[in-house]
């Protein structure tokens, strides 16, 4: 399986922009990866602790569970955090 590629698109004083690529399949297996790890934890009204359906997770934790993917997938390119948000920035 191709590993994560990491390209320098551009590169100024201070500053440089970097392009990441992830392979599909290692997204989709990260993606499942987490989905069953919230699903094991979350408790939600009608179902019990550790038996919520796979798809009402990620309908109902999508934004968090992309949030850890993503996280993950940063670690493990080297660590490339996201630039900070600007003061007074919707």
């Amino acid at each position: 399986m191709p590993d994560i590629s990491i390209t320098k698109t551009r590169e100024e004083p201070g500053a440089k922009a970097l392009r990441v690529e992830v392979p599909v399949e290692r997204v989709r297996a990260a993606q499942d990866k987490t989905t069953a790890y919230y699903a094991r934890r979350v408790k939600l009204p009608g179902f019990r602790k550790g038996k919520v359906p796979a798809d009402v997770v990620r309908k109902r934790f999508h934004d968090a569970t992309c949030r850890r993917v993503a996280h993950a997938f940063e670690k493990l390119s080297g660590g490339f955090p996201a630039p900070p948000a600007r003061a007074g920035a919707p």
